[in-house]
Order: C-alpha cells, then structure tokens, then sequence
C-alpha cells in the first residue's frame, strides 16, 4: 500500500505526504511517520453533510431579517416597532452566523484518526486535531453510543488515571475501527515491555 493510501496528508498541518518516502518527517511541521502508521479519513460526503441545509438556514434568515427591519419603523405603537426590529435584526445575526458557519464548512479538513509514532491523533468537525501520546494510554475498546451527529460509532481510548477519551468514528468502517484498535493495542504492548 503506497503512502499517500495509508497517510494521505500530515495530521498535524494538512501538508500532503504523496510522493515522500515511507518513514520520514513532515517537511512543514517535523511530524514524524514510518511504515506502521496508518490514517482513516472520512470521505466527502460525511464531511459535507449538512452544508445545503446550513446555507438555506442562513439565506432564510438574512431574507426574513432584511424584509422584516425596513418595515418595523413603520409600524406604529412603540412596542410592536420594538418587536419587529429585535425580531428583525435577530433574524440578520442569526443568517450571518449560519452562513459564517457554513463559509467554515469549505475550509474544514476531513475527520480523520490516524496511529502515528508519537501517539494517536484525531479530527472531528472543526477542532483543531488532537493528539495523545503513547504514554498516556493504557488500552482501547470499540464502543457505540446513542446516535447522534457522531453516527453512533466511538472509539474509548482508556489513559491512565482512570479518565477515558471518546473518539467519535463514525466515518470508519467496523472493520477499520478493529483494525485501528488492534494497532493501538500492540502499541501500547510493545511500550509495556
């Protein structure tokens, strides 16, 4: 399996690993990868989901808060001028958010998790990505929780002190959720002994 199949871009800065050799460094941010790691990118259309609902929501609102404004100074009786431009000009801040939110949606990195050298790392929606160290974790177990935006699937990734991380996984496959846990689990095997 070639590099770019297995590590697509660098999970750290999104620099793209195609064409670089199969255990090296990420040349923008020394991000260190070797033979064994691995990334599972969730495709397109999850990444895209709910982008055309967002931008109607956004237009509505900018459409509902432009017609309503213009016509509550011409309403008369003080409190009802009072509620049509609040009502108005909540209209206009929620479209702008909707649409700044959407705008967001067209920069967004796909969800991603991958097991790299120095620990796992993991993207889901627009947090920046994030990383756990090795030495943090003691093992991890695939789990499902009630369906929500993270589709269900999760992985629990067990770190000492009794805390646990959950790593929304929707986007992989249940064959591909075993397969990344089997990698951290002789993982962290290896730095037990």
């Amino acid at each position: 399996m070639e590099l770019a199949d297995r590590l697509p871009f660098c999970p750290r800065c999104a620099y793209s690993f195609a064409g670089l050799p199969e255990a090296h460094q990420c040349p923008e941010c020394g991000l260190a990868y070797n033979a064994d790691s691995r990334m599972w990118v969730a495709a397109q259309n999850d990444r895209l989901k709910g982008r055309s609902t967002l931008l109607f929501i956004a237009i509505v609102n900018l459409v509902v808060g432009l017609m309503i404004v213009p016509r509550g100074f011409f309403i008369s009786g003080p409190v009802f001028r009072f509620i049509f431009i609040i009502g108005g000009l909540f209209n206009l801040i929620a479209g702008t958010l909707a649409l700044r939110r959407w705008w967001r949606f067209a920069e967004q990195r796909p969800s991603f998790f991958a097991v790299l050298p120095d620990g796992l790392w993991c993207l889901r929606g627009f947090d920046r990505a994030r990383s756990i160290p090795w030495e943090r974790i003691k093992s991890a177990t695939s789990d499902w929780v009630p369906v929500d935006q993270s589709s269900g699937r999760v992985i629990m990734i067990h770190v000492f002190k009794g805390r646990r991380i959950s790593v929304p996984a929707g986007f992989m496959s249940s064959v591909q959720v075993h397969e990344a846990i089997a990698r951290i689990r002789v993982r962290v095997e290896e730095l037990a002994n």
